[in-house]
């Protein structure tokens, strides 16, 4: 399991000990194509790590990204109560990796540093995003 995590840029902080201990509070899911993850508006309450297989993002209708192995969705949801901004249908046959946000609030009992790192590696992802946009909604400013 840990060396499968280590391919997920948002875990790259955690030792391989972390990521090994990480993997006890994730579950393995599959999806056939076709068949959606998420809708715009669910409750986010869990992080999908994709394993395997592409996942389709669409929003109002429209496809905007494809995210596959080594992808994260939904990371922020984890530390953060809300609903889905998107809509997340599997492309391919799919293999996640799931942190509910149950499982993450036991982790942080029951391993604090693992979960810091993780909680740290988000903001990153975050902050990533942020930065990357910034220009961008820069120009539609008055």
């Amino acid at each position: 399991m840990r060396d499968l995590l280590g391919k997920f840029e948002l875990l790259k902080e955690l030792s391989e000990e972390g990521r090994e201990r990480l993997g006890e509070f994730l579950e393995e899911q599959r999806l056939d194509a076709g068949r959606t993850l998420f809708r715009t508006h669910d409750e986010a309450e869990e992080m999908f790590l994709v394993a395997e297989g592409q996942v389709r993002l669409d929003f109002g209708g429209a496809p905007i990204g494809l995210l596959g192995s080594g992808d994260v969705l939904g990371a922020a949801s984890v530390v953060v109560i809300g609903k889905r901004e998107c809509c997340a249908v599997a492309e391919t046959p799919v293999r996640l990796l799931t942190l509910s946000r149950e499982s993450y609030l036991r982790l942080r009992l029951d391993l604090p540093q693992v979960a810091l790192a993780l909680q740290e590696g988000v903001l990153r992802d975050l902050a990533n995003v942020v930065r990357t946009w910034l220009p961008e909604l820069g120009r539609g400013a008055p």
